[in-house]
């Protein structure tokens, strides 16, 4: 009887594992949402605690979309395999590994904004999805053998070419103009989101 091997890896099981870190991940990110305890609730108590609760409800926005984006962008990746290699595994999985940490700092910056470790440590953690997810596209254009033959390879180079230098550089510039100007640096995270949400032609 023929060992297993990764060529026998079923994708689907890849893609339904993958999914369920994605949805647990954009659920954990709401249950750090507290609203304040107000001893006297009259309305205008009420819309200072909701007030209060603005730069976590920033944070949580952020950190939801980019996991839809991302989440979008795995799809579309994993619809042009033909078949996943040792390397694309694990790329994926340190991808959903860095994935599921988002709560953390996403909590983390909410509850100290302005804080520029927090805003740093933020944009450090973002940076790390989009790097191992570049890290995947730029993979498969030198193992071209994964992919499906009818998908045009000149597409996912320009793509991984753009997204290598776009999404865990902007991050990263972020992290680091944090320590000049923490609220410059939400604003950076917060227009990476905006340009990823708007439809463009581009596959991954």
């Amino acid at each position: 009887m023929k060992a297993p091997s990764f060529e026998d890896l079923n994708i689907g099981r890849v893609e339904t594992f993958s999914d369920g870190v994605f949805t647990v991940v954009a659920t954990l990110l709401v249950f750090d949402l507290h609203f304040p305890h107000i001893n006297h609730p009259t309305n205008a108590n009420v819309w200072m605690a909701i007030l209060s609760t603005l730069p976590k409800l920033i944070a949580w926005i952020n950190s939801f979309l980019v996991v839809c984006v991302i989440w979008m962008n795995h799809h579309r990746f994993i619809q042009i395999l033909k078949r996943i290699d040792p390397t694309i595994f694990w790329l994926n999985n340190l991808l959903l590994m860095f994935i599921s940490l988002l709560p953390f700092p996403t909590n983390l910056m909410g509850e100290y904004v302005g804080n520029n470790s927090a805003t740093c440590f933020y944009g450090l953690c973002m940076a790390m999805p989009t790097l191992f997810f570049s890290g995947m596209g730029n993979y498969l254009t030198k193992h071209t053998q994964l992919l499906k033959v009818e998908f045009d390879i000149d597409i996912l180079r320009k793509s991984a070419r753009l997204h290598s230098f776009l999404g865990p550089s902007a991050y990263l510039a972020g992290a680091a103009l944090s320590w000049v100007n923490s609220w410059l640096a939400i604003l950076i995270y917060t227009t990476i989101t905006l340009y990823f949400i708007f439809p463009r032609i581009r596959l991954l």
